[in-house]
């Protein structure tokens, strides 16, 4: 059975060790997702259309995760036609434009990666937004936090003065993992309500 990383090779995703920034997520996945692996999991990707290899994360997940649907959202429409994955065309600058595209199913996210715009005011935007329907137990990931930006999202959620903005949703500091300065990993540990 592949590794994670294995699959970002074969792939071509910047996620492994080997294509291009080589951030080696692939090990911090593997090691958060190999005990989910074969359950039925719905996971939600944000920034899905690397203009060099355009749905490679997108097929990475739905070989490593081969019960699982893989949702993906990015600015500009994709039809990648990976088989299990429902794709969706929205901005996450714009909070109406989230809301928008994420009524279209009320079950939560098991997994959501954002690995979006890189942008500070996104990242707390699609957090805002996004991580009240992450199932209990479920992860939420800010990927590239090495990027313009990025820096100011991790001190905000690590820094004593706003961790109101893991307060709001009843988040432990203790449930914020920072991987390699690179990811922010936030695991939700309360129920969430299904939306209607």
């Amino acid at each position: 059975m592949s590794t994670f990383n294995d699959l970002c090779i074969k792939h071509g995703t910047d996620k492994g060790t080997t294509v291009r920034e080589c951030h080696g997520y692939s090990f911090a996945y593997e090691d958060l997702f190999k005990e989910k692996r074969n359950e039925k999991l719905k996971i939600l990707e944000i920034g899905i259309a690397d203009p060099l290899f355009p749905g490679a994360s997108l097929k990475v997940l739905t070989e490593y995760f081969s019960n699982s649907i893989v949702y993906g959202f990015d600015i500009v429409p994709c039809d990648f036609n990976i088989k299990r994955t429902k794709l969706f065309k929205g901005d996450t600058s714009s909070r109406e434009g989230l809301v928008e595209v994420l009524g279209f199913d009320p079950e939560p996210f098991d997994i959501v990666i954002d690995d979006g715009s890189h942008i500070h005011e996104h990242h707390l935007l699609c957090f805002n937004e996004i991580f009240p329907r992450v199932s209990k137990g479920g992860l939420y990931i800010i990927e590239d936090l090495q990027a313009p930006g990025g820096e100011k999202t991790i001190n905000h959620f690590y820094n004593d003065s706003n961790t109101q903005a893991l307060k709001n949703f009843g988040v432990a500091r203790t449930e914020l993992r920072c991987y390699n300065k690179l990811l922010a990993i936030i695991k939700n540990e309360k129920t969430v309500k299904k939306r209607n």
